[in-house]
């Protein structure tokens, strides 16, 4: 819950709170929802060229720089145009000093089972190779074109590759203005819950414009 509707509900709740201390309500408000303490985590950000036109300045930074601004996250942002490229930055968000980077966003054209850095086609198999076991705790988020329409078992095995805590995308194409939208709801459940049930039940006021997306969450 928001701190501001939390602390109108406390407030309330406190009236009938009869020789109970402030201190002692408020150690107990907390504990019932340390769930939903404020954090500021890191998103780590891949991003591929969305046209060969090198004029177009599509991208996901003013996103995430957006969310930077407000205060919402840290974020490191990687351009990407091989294969190669992708593979040194992933082992870089491995290393220990980008630990708090706990959300790796793969912002690239995709379709069922894969995503595409130009010509080239890397299947969830091949990411979960590069990443093989390296994102326990950690979320990975696929900003692409059906890459989650991949069978529920692919997409399980690839989560048991990276021990992730939670592999979400997209299984339908998505136009880039509503996937926008959608992903300012997303990151700010993903910053402001720590457990993904939490962000789960959040989503769902939005189940329309999930469905319209074909979002899906494994955890």
């Amino acid at each position: 819950m928001p701190p501001l509707l939390c602390a109108r509900r406390a407030g309330r709740l406190c009236d009938n709170a009869r020789g109970v201390s402030w201190v002692v309500f408020w150690i107990t408000i907390l504990e019932k929802n340390a769930v939903t303490r404020r954090r500021k985590p890191g998103i780590f950000c891949f991003e591929g060229d969305w046209s060969p036109d090198l004029r177009t300045r599509t991208s996901v930074r003013r996103l995430l720089e957006f969310l930077s601004q407000e205060e919402r996250i840290d974020f490191i942002y990687r351009d990407i145009g091989t294969p190669e490229e992708l593979t040194y930055y992933v082992n870089r968000w491995r290393l220990r000093s980008y630990a708090a980077f706990n959300i790796g966003y793969f912002a690239f054209h995709g379709e069922p089972d894969a995503i595409f850095i130009g010509k080239n086609r890397l299947n969830l198999v091949d990411i979960g190779e590069m990443l093989n076991g390296a994102c326990a705790g950690k979320v990975v988020y696929f900003g692409s074109c059906s890459t989650l329409g991949a069978s529920p078992n692919d997409v399980r095995r690839f989560k048991r590759m990276t021990k992730a805590k939670c592999v979400c995308g997209y299984t339908k194409d998505v136009e880039w203005l509503q996937s926008a939208s959608f992903e300012l709801l997303l990151f700010d459940a993903l910053t402001y819950y720590q457990r993904i049930d939490a962000v789960e039940n959040y989503l769902r006021r939005f189940e329309a414009l999930k469905r319209q997306l074909g979002f899906k969450m494994y955890r």
